[in-house]
């Protein structure tokens, strides 16, 4: 099921960081066993001027899967230093009204024992509809 491995000192860190985004965002069916593989109970996310714990994390990711009917992460630049990830990436998605939503992001990411900590991130929206800026921190 999970394409990623354990984390240790020979891990790629920005591989890994790809593909816990898009194991959590491309795959329609993750549930809370997936983000728990990536992300530590103790997470925390900024974005766009709110912050999410764990808990407001999983309620985001169930809420975008009510609305999304598939999203493409690509990422276009990644840097990585030990235990610490940044990422400039797109998000293309098809939301199940069939609009589309196109979505820039830069993202900086710790990680300890493992498992992502702490997301700061900003997002802005490339293509959508106004109601589509939320998206990001919607919970």
């Amino acid at each position: 099921m999970f394409r990623g491995n354990h984390v240790d000192e020979k891990t790629d860190l920005a591989v890994y960081i790809e593909t816990a985004l898009k194991e959590v965002i491309e795959n329609m069916e993750a549930g809370e066993e997936v983000f728990s593989h990536y992300f530590s109970p103790s997470y925390t996310q900024h974005v766009d001027g709110h912050v999410l714990d764990y808990k407001d994390f999983i309620q985001h990711m169930t809420i975008q899967k009510t609305l999304l009917k598939s999203a493409t992460v690509t990422i276009q630049h990644s840097l990585a230093e030990p235990d610490k990830v940044c990422t400039v990436h797109r998000v293309s998605a098809v939301k199940k009204n069939g609009s589309v939503v196109e979505i820039q992001v830069i993202a900086y990411f710790e990680l300890e024992n493992g498992k992502i900590v702490l997301c700061k991130e900003l997002t802005h929206l490339i293509s959508g509809a106004d109601a589509d800026r939320t998206i990001g921190s919607i919970k």
